[in-house]
C-alpha cells in the first residue's frame, strides 16, 4: 500500500525528495502491516510495484535518484 489508508493519498509520489528512515509505503504479511522506510536519500524516479500486486523480500519498490549534497556539489 502506498498510502496509510485504503485509497488515501500515497506518502510518496515519483519527484518527491526522501530522506533515510522516511516511511515510503506499508506492506502486508500474513495480515500484519510492515511499513517500509526508505535506506537512501533523493527523488524517487520511479514506482516499480503496483497496488495490491504481490512483492519478494529484497524486491526494489522504488527508484531513488540519490541527492548531492551542497558540499560535495563545490568539490565536483
Amino acid at each position: 500500500m502506498r498510502s496509510t489508508l485504503q485509497g488515501g493519498k500515497p506518502l510518496i509520489e515519483v519527484g518527491d525528495f526522501v530522506s533515510i528512515g522516511q516511511k515510503v509505503c506499508i506492506i502486508e504479511a500474513m495480515k500484519v502491516m510492515k511499513e517500509i522506510t526508505a535506506d537512501a536519500g533523493g527523488k524517487i524516479t520511479k514506482v516499480l510495484i503496483q497496488e495490491g500486486n504481490p512483492v519478494e523480500y529484497g524486491q526494489p519498490l522504488f527508484e531513488i535518484e540519490p541527492q548531492v549534497k551542497a558540499e560535495e556539489k563545490n568539490n565536483v
